[in-house]
Formats: C-alpha cells, sequence, structure tokens
C-alpha cells in the first residue's frame, strides 16, 4: 500500500495595505501629461499609453493610475476593457491656474496630498514628522498597526510610504500649523453634510444607502457608497456609475450577512438571499430563479465567488426541478 501525501496547505502571499506608488509631484506630472491629450474626457488605457510614453499595460500603467485615483487627480468609471479614467476639477486646479501661489490652487495641493488613506492616517498621528527619524514611523507601520487590529505594511512598502508621505507634504507645502481639509474615514471618503429638508444627513465611503427618488426607493437592497464625486454633492454606488445626489440618500444598517454555507432545501421559490463580505466586496441576490450579482474581487475574491455561485446553481436547478414536477 503506498502512503499518499498530506494536501499541503496553499500559503496566503502577505500583502501590504493600499499606498500610492507616486509622490504627488510625479502624480501631477502624469496629471498634467494626461490632460493633454483627453482634457475634459473619459478615456481608456489605449489613450492612456501613448500619453505616458508606454507600450504596454502590462507595466506599472495600472500602479501609477491608482495612485492618481488615490491622490483624487483622477476618477475612474466600468471596468475591464471598458474602463475609464477622468481628470477631476482638483487636479485641474493645481495644473491649470495660472497663479503658482494662489490660494486655491495650494487648499487643491493640500487636499491631493492627504487623500490617500495611509497619509492621513499619519498626518493625524505624525502631522508632517518633520523632526522624526524614519524608523518611528517604520515601527508604527509595521507593528503598532498590526497591534491595532490594523493590517501592517511589509518592510518595503513602509519604506516606499514614508518616502512619498514625506515628499508629497513638501511639494504641497504642508506644515504642521496647517489646519487641512482631510478624508474623513479609514476607507478614503470625504465626509460632507448633505441636507434633505431640515434634516442633515452623513454620507461616506463604507456607508450603506438607500436611493429615494420622488418618495420611492430605488434600490432593491441598499448599496454601499464607494465615491463622493469632486462636486461633493453626488455619490458613487457599488454596482452602478450614475451620480446620485446625497439629497437623496438614507444612511441605512447593512445587509445581514449570510451563512457561509446556503441551506441545503429553499423553503419557498420567491426566497430571497444575500452574500456579503468584507475584504471582497460582493453581493449575491436571490429571488426565485434568478441572481443579481455585484462584485468587485481580487484573485482569492474570484474563488470564494465562484464557490459560492456553485451553491446558488444547485439550488436554482433544485427550484427548476420542482417547477417541471
Amino acid at each position: 500500500m503506498t502512503d499518499t501525501a498530506a494536501p499541503t496547505e496553499k500559503k496566503k502571499r502577505f500583502r501590504s495595505p493600499a499606498y500610492p506608488a507616486l509622490d504627488l509631484a510625479k502624480a501631477v506630472e502624469r496629471t498634467a501629461s494626461l490632460l493633454k491629450v483627453a482634457q475634459h474626457h473619459a478615456v481608456g488605457v489605449s489613450v492612456i499609453l501613448p500619453a505616458w510614453g508606454m507600450d504596454s499595460a502590462a507595466g506599472p500603467v495600472w500602479r501609477y493610475l491608482a495612485a492618481l485615483i488615490q491622490y483624487g487627480l483622477v476618477t475612474d468609471s466600468g471596468g475591464g476593457k471598458t474602463r475609464k479614467f477622468q481628470i477631476t476639477d482638483v487636479a485641474r486646479r493645481i495644473i491649470q491656474d495660472g497663479d503658482q501661489n494662489s490660494k486655491k490652487r495650494k487648499e487643491a495641493l493640500k487636499i491631493a496630498a492627504l487623500s490617500p488613506t495611509i497619509h492621513k492616517e499619519l498626518w493625524e498621528k505624525f502631522g508632517t514628522a518633520a523632526d522624526l527619524s524614519d524608523s518611528v514611523l517604520k515601527v508604527y507601520l509595521t507593528f503598532d498597526r498590526k497591534e491595532a487590529g490594523e493590517s501592517p505594511y511589509s518592510e518595503t512598502a513602509a519604506s516606499e510610504v514614508i518616502q512619498a508621505y514625506k515628499s508629497t507634504l513638501g511639494y504641497a507645502g504642508i506644515l504642521d500649523s496647517d489646519r487641512v481639509t482631510t478624508r474623513d474615514d479609514d476607507k478614503g471618503s470625504i465626509k460632507v453634510d448633505a441636507h434633505s429638508g431640515d434634516n442633515p444627513i452623513k454620507v461616506s465611503v463604507g456607508d450603506y444607502v438607500q436611493w429615494v427618488s420622488n418618495g420611492v426607493e430605488q434600490f432593491t437592497s441598499p448599496r454601499r457608497v464607494i465615491e463622493i464625486l469632486p462636486d461633493a454633492t453626488h455619490v458613487q454606488v457599488f454596482g452602478s456609475n450614475t451620480g446620485i445626489p446625497m439629497t437623496e440618500l438614507n444612511v441605512v444598517d447593512p445587509p445581514l450577512l449570510a451563512p457561509m454555507t446556503p441551506p441545503p432545501t429553499v423553503a419557498r421559490t420567491e426566497a430571497a438571499s444575500a452574500w456579503a463580505q468584507s475584504e471582497n466586496d460582493l453581493n449575491v441576490l436571490q429571488k426565485g430563479n434568478r441572481l443579481q450579482i455585484t462584485a468587485d474581487v481580487d484573485l482569492e475574491g474570484l474563488d470564494e465567488l465562484k464557490e459560492i455561485l456553485g451553491h446558488y446553481e444547485a439550488i436554482l436547478k433544485r427550484l427548476g426541478a420542482r417547477k417541471s414536477k
């Protein structure tokens, strides 16, 4: 009898939390190059590559675009081959303001500098860190965050974060005495007061909302806010590219999490269920014999989505078999 080797457990690759791959000065340079060819239009990566002197989308173009998005210089819409990128008003102010010392341009620079989540976090804890050794910041990023229940950075990533942070604050002219409008939560939102009549509401990235227009609820289930648009009066929600007025939103409780495995039988053909999780944002809503699916996942999340859909496939087949009897 031959021994069968025990299956080896797949080791998960360590990934540092998000941080911009460029400092703000380089990000503004990239945005300025893009502005010359894109102007006010939303463009795809096929336009961006030649504007940046690149030949292939397999290179660092996506990391650079992610940095521009984190600084609030560019917004994106769509996905896959149809994904588009558009330059924001904040970027236009920084690039096109003829007076390099204008108050509005300086404020736009400061807002952009502290828009990346990790930059805002470091600013709130250490200010400019001008008098601190890099080792203090590195210990915070690699150890202290983990002890506080946050994802730590690797040694290499921490060094890159520190370099970009200090360079960015210097470029933006930020001092410890400055009062800067920053993003308001750990998911990178700008907290804004939206008013509907006399009842102000708070809307930020990560909130679940219901859109009520002309007294009618527009969503079958609450949607998560993924972006505050540059005009600070509209938002974008998960699964939609539509800009929604804040004045028509109600912040609601997140949808309940479904059990990790669906039940073996379904009590009624019009049963509704939802699957949601935190790190990979996916939502599967079953209504009768149809599924409504929205997903924003990495490779690991894609495997989980396949597993989930396998469970629902069995349920839908069972429902179909019942109806055919």
